[in-house]
């Protein structure tokens, strides 16, 4: 038998250990007694490796490729291989031992098989590539109508009114809640940031196509309870319908109300400070200005000059009306005057008050 069968021998051999299936049912009678001659050597091995190649041309059996050894008329087979193909053919030892014995011939080169099985394709992990997704469900039409402004002690509303975009007119849709072809439970996302932050979330649901959203600014979690003035507000409302989503994006200011301009802090200042010296600080006391809402701090500011220049005293945000300005030097006079802090910034400053650090 010439070289060029070797490389079909070596498939045959290899691996039959990791084969996880047993072939004998599917192997004629006829192999396994060529198989069994051949251990008795009632048959030539040329006879024997006929058979081996029928199972490997027929897909019965596959074994991975492996690297033969020189062939040669002088390499006599071993007995132990003979005794189990008769092993095998009589059933006394599973098709993994046989197999083995059939590699150990290829390796050596003293038997090949002129036959070719089937080549073997591992699985391949394919990467996918990123593709527009297919959209399907009713496309929708997001509507919006809300508040440009909002005084600053007042609510935020956004009404929401969804379509379904095939079949409401294309040509200037108006915000009409008693349209035909509204879109009911339609998912609806609301996220409202100041311009610093994300300071509230709403989720809901349609219904006829409708929603609603409405806050306070102190149902946000933005420092301090009323509307900031003059910052722009940003609210992102995403509506979801099964496989469709629409997203817009709304924008309003904060601004003072009428009551802000007429009686806030910026027209009154707190009344009755009074300052109480101590070792290297100060305690203060006031009153708070007459019909203010929303104070937030009160600035406190001290010199050691009646006409200033003045510096701010650094503490925590409180509408408390009192306070102690420690850090002081050692007998010194001081003079201090405080401003109540709201929605519409700070406000006048009280009458100063006088005291001389121990």
């Amino acid at each position: 038998m010439s070289m060029d069968k070797l490389p079909f021998l070596i498939i045959l051999l290899i691996g039959v250990s990791l084969i996880p299936f047993s072939f004998s049912e599917g192997i004629p009678e006829w192999v396994k007694n060529n198989a069994s001659w051949w251990s008795e050597r009632q048959i030539s091995q040329t006879e024997f490796t006929n058979g081996l190649e029928f199972l490997i041309n027929e897909g019965i059996i596959y074994i991975p490729p492996t690297e033969p050894g020189p062939s040669g008329p002088d390499k006599i087979i071993p007995d132990w291989v003979r005794n189990t193909a008769g092993w095998w053919a009589d059933g006394k030892i599973p098709d993994s031992g046989f197999i083995n014995a059939m590699k150990y011939l290829i390796e050596i080169g003293l038997i090949e098989v002129d036959a070719s099985s089937p080549e073997t394709i591992e699985d391949e992990t394919i990467e996918e590539i990123s593709k527009t997704p297919i959209v399907t469900g009713t496309p929708l039409l997001m509507l919006l109508e809300g508040y440009n402004h909002v005084h600053a002690d007042g609510k935020f509303v956004l009404d929401v009114l969804i379509f379904d975009a095939d079949k409401y007119p294309n040509a200037s849709p108006n915000f009409n809640r008693n349209a035909a072809y509204t879109m009911d439970n339609v998912t609806i996302d609301i996220s409202l940031s100041n311009e610093e932050e994300l300071i509230h979330t709403f989720t809901g649901n349609t219904k006829d196509g409708f929603l609603r959203y409405e806050t306070l600014a102190r149902e946000t979690n933005q420092k301090g309870t009323l509307w900031m003035i003059g910052n722009l507000y940003t609210v992102e409302i995403t509506a979801t319908l099964d496989n469709q989503t629409v997203e817009k994006i709304y924008q309003f200011y904060g601004q003072a109300s009428a009551y802000a301009y007429n009686a806030g802090s910026a027209v009154r200042a707190p009344g009755g400070l009074t300052a109480t010296a101590g070792n290297d600080q100060v305690t203060l006391t006031w009153t708070a200005p007459s019909g203010v809402k929303g104070i937030t701090d009160y600035r406190i500011e001290y010199s050691t000059n009646f006409h200033g220049p003045w510096t701010t005293f650094s503490h925590t945000a409180s509408d408390a009306v009192t306070d102690i300005v420690d850090g002081l030097d050692d007998s010194t006079t001081y003079y201090f005057r405080v401003a109540a802090e709201n929605y519409s910034g700070t406000g006048k400053y009280s009458a100063v008050a006088i005291a001389t650090t121990t």
